[in-house]
């Protein structure tokens, strides 16, 4: 369901876009009308709000992972997008043809999960976690098809690994 908050209105419902859960939804900042929704379901939906008046109608594009897909989210006004799958595989993914243009899950460092990804002045960053409690910062480089690694952040003291309950995991990150 998509609401209007300032009128406690519900403006769209959506009961057919996936079949299983449904983990992520984004607008786009640069064309406040295009959603993206991704899910368990393996399913990237890109949706366009404007002038529609049935459910199918709204769908613009559709990609289908291999994986169930985590999150999503638009790489600022480029035409693309990400999703991060629930093995931590980062896909970009070129909205135009919903075809994968370039994925990564083959880390220089040791990463236990994605924490996610944020399209912040006018780079796309992917923070990346351990056990350790330590945040690896990647960057995508979009006229290169590439990541490149940027920095590492230590939470804290490195904890004894012998213990699960010693474990520092980060989810989110800014």
């Amino acid at each position: 369901m998509i609401w209007d908050l300032r009128k406690m209105k519900v403006l769209h419902h959506f009961t057919e876009l996936h079949s299983d859960e449904c983990t992520s939804v984004k607008f786009n900042p640069h064309s406040p009308n295009f959603i993206l929704t991704a899910g368990e379901d393996c399913l990237l939906n890109l949706l366009d709000l404007k002038d529609a008046e049935n459910e199918d109608e709204y769908l613009e594009a559709s990609y289908t992972s291999e994986q169930p897909l985590s999150s999503c989210d638009f790489i600022g006004g480029t035409g693309l997008a990400y999703t991060i799958t629930s093995i931590n595989t980062v896909e970009i993914i070129d909205l135009e043809t919903m075809l994968v243009v370039n994925n990564w899950n083959k880390f220089d460092h040791e990463i236990n999960y994605s924490i996610q990804g944020q399209f912040l002045d006018g780079r796309m960053l992917f923070f990346m976690g351990n056990n350790l409690g330590e945040i690896y910062i990647y960057q995508y480089l979009q006229k290169q098809n590439e990541f490149q690694y940027l920095d590492v952040i230590l939470t804290a003291d490195q904890p004894n690994i012998g213990s699960l309950s010693e474990s520092k995991v980060i989810r989110n990150a800014f």
